[in-house]
């Protein structure tokens, strides 16, 4: 439900990417800070330390899945020999 994004930073145009904190707030809220910048204005803020177990745990099922489908593909092709 999370969608990489590129963006530039208000203050100095400086090219970043990230996630929107918008998003991550709907499905992680504990993960997102309100904050205030020097000038008053509002913004929200990402913890991405709160993010790195999620990404793992995704990534393992991947590979979990990716396991499975090359041994579906070898016994296929052993069958086909």
């Amino acid at each position: 439900k999370l969608k990489g994004v590129t963006f530039d930073w208000k203050k100095d145009k400086t090219k970043s990417a990230g996630i929107i904190a918008q998003d991550v707030e709907k499905i992680l809220p504990e993960i997102v800070k309100q904050k205030e910048d020097r000038s008053g204005e509002e913004f929200k803020s990402v913890d991405y330390n709160g993010v790195i177990g999620l990404l793992v745990e995704g990534m393992k099922e991947q590979q979990n899945l990716i396991n499975r489908l090359e041994e579906r593909i070898k016994d296929l092709e052993n069958k086909g020999e």
